[in-house]
């Protein structure tokens, strides 16, 4: 996938609570994984600048790594992947958490 090589800071969250009310952390982590079970797009939530992504699925269905997924709703998490601006959207591809 094209994009620049990042490792951010930050928070993934579900979109739908996320813009619609900007709740998020961990008072709102159980609901998220609820909201990403069914379905709902996930976000990436920087902590410098609170930069908001959309998290994209890797090519060809393969899921997010479970690391990622466990630690939805959990704040100061580090990422590595790579950041697209597709027509004025910032977008994160996730590789996986930086050890």
């Amino acid at each position: 996938m094209p994009g620049e090589d990042v490792r951010l800071r930050g928070e993934v969250t579900d979109a739908n609570c996320y813009f619609g009310s900007h709740m998020h952390a961990y008072d709102h982590a159980f609901c998220a994984k609820l909201c990403v079970a069914a379905g709902g797009p996930l976000v990436f939530v920087s902590d410098q600048g609170g930069e908001v992504y959309l998290v994209l699925n890797q090519r060809r269905g393969v899921r997010l790594p479970e690391s990622i997924l466990d630690r939805i709703g959990v704040p100061g998490i580090l990422v590595k992947g790579r950041v697209l601006d597709t027509g004025g959207m910032r977008t994160l591809a996730i590789d996986g958490l930086v050890r």
